[in-house]
């Protein structure tokens, strides 16, 4: 198994997050700190079925064709139709998760036709699952919940830093020699690749996704390493 069934789930987080916490909408923060919190996380999903961050499966199809192969992990999936999606085109190796307990037992029922939804912080990937195990890793805007709290993009707050190293660390851990980690972000590559500069994973390729503000497609390779 790629994954440890035994690791306990954490409770319920149930409406956690104040009022004057969020705008009239009810959903959207005050502060972008918030998108780094569980908390919110867990109250959003309690209260929203779906939601597609920055980009429909259709617009990217193409480009995660060339890249995806054997095994895959989705982190921070959220309420996504991602993994439905891929699994509708024969990517059927594939295991959606996320650290919301709530929105990982919703999204079970919600699509049955993904095999495996797992509870699992992309930031404790091994506490979950055995290392080198997926030749793929995708993160669909889930890194990006990490910068938006970054402060100066140009130098980036020390907080964040230890938190996308960790994250590269975790990534690397998990992918087989040659796995690969592909990234969709609105961050600008002239930022992300400051931030992703870690002795994990190495850039690959970038290249834009000509939709909406303007998005980015990122694939990186995992590092050959002597230790984790």
């Amino acid at each position: 198994s790629r994954y440890h069934p035994h690791i306990s789930q954490k409770n319920l987080i149930m409406n956690c997050v104040q009022e004057e916490e969020l705008l009239e909408d009810g959903v959207t923060p005050k502060h972008n700190r918030l998108y780094k919190e569980q908390r919110y996380w867990d109250y959003r999903f309690s209260k929203e079925r779906a939601y597609e961050w920055l980009v429909s499966y259709d617009i990217i199809r193409e480009q995660l064709k060339s890249e995806l192969r054997g095994d895959i992990l989705l982190v921070g999936n959220g309420n996504s139709c991602l993994p439905s999606e891929l699994v509708r085109d024969g990517y059927s190796n594939l295991i959606a998760s996320d650290y919301s307990e709530i929105v990982v037992k919703r999204m079970r029922q919600v699509q049955p036709q993904v095999k495996h939804w797992v509870v699992a912080d992309m930031l404790r990937l091994r506490q979950v699952f055995e290392t080198n195990s997926f030749d793929c890793i995708i993160d669909k805007a889930a890194m990006d919940a990490l910068v938006t709290d970054a402060g100066d993009p140009w130098d980036p707050n020390k907080e964040t830093r230890q938190a996308i190293c960790t994250f590269a660390r975790e990534v690397a851990a998990c992918l087989r020699e040659d796995g690969k980690l592909i990234q969709i972000s609105f961050q600008q590559p002239h930022f992300r690749k400051r931030l992703m500069d870690t002795p994990y994973l190495e850039l690959d390729y970038v290249s834009d996704i000509d939709c909406g503000l303007g998005y980015y497609f990122y694939v990186y390779r995992k590092k050959t390493l002597s230790h984790l």
